[in-house]
């Protein structure tokens, strides 16, 4: 079985944001920033905690396990964007990044 946590960290407290998956990278310009998943397959919402509107204070982490043998080598790449009224366009998001099971 593959256990781990998703975190992410040094977001403006208490901002709402949405975690996206897909099976694809990409380098997409978007929001000041730049969309690193293309085509977004899965999109789940999250809310961080820490002092709200505080820069840098928010924090989410979510465990992950896998324990089907067949998903080994399977590839996955994730982005995180929130509501940050401080951002270039109102939006931060998070560097993607790929995670490969197995």
């Amino acid at each position: 079985m593959s256990s781990f946590t998703i975190s992410i960290e040094h977001v403006v407290g208490g901002a709402s944001g949405l975690l996206a998956a897909g099976f694809s990278p990409a380098a997409i310009p978007i929001a000041g920033g730049t969309l690193y998943i293309d085509p977004i397959a899965l999109t789940l919402p999250v809310t961080v905690g820490g002092g709200f509107g505080i820069a840098g204070a928010g924090n989410f982490g979510i465990p992950v396990s896998f324990g089907n043998p067949a998903l080994s080598g399977f590839t996955v790449y994730l982005q995180a964007g929130f509501v940050d009224g401080g951002a270039v366009q109102g939006v931060s998001l998070t560097s993607g990044f790929k995670i490969v099971i197995g």
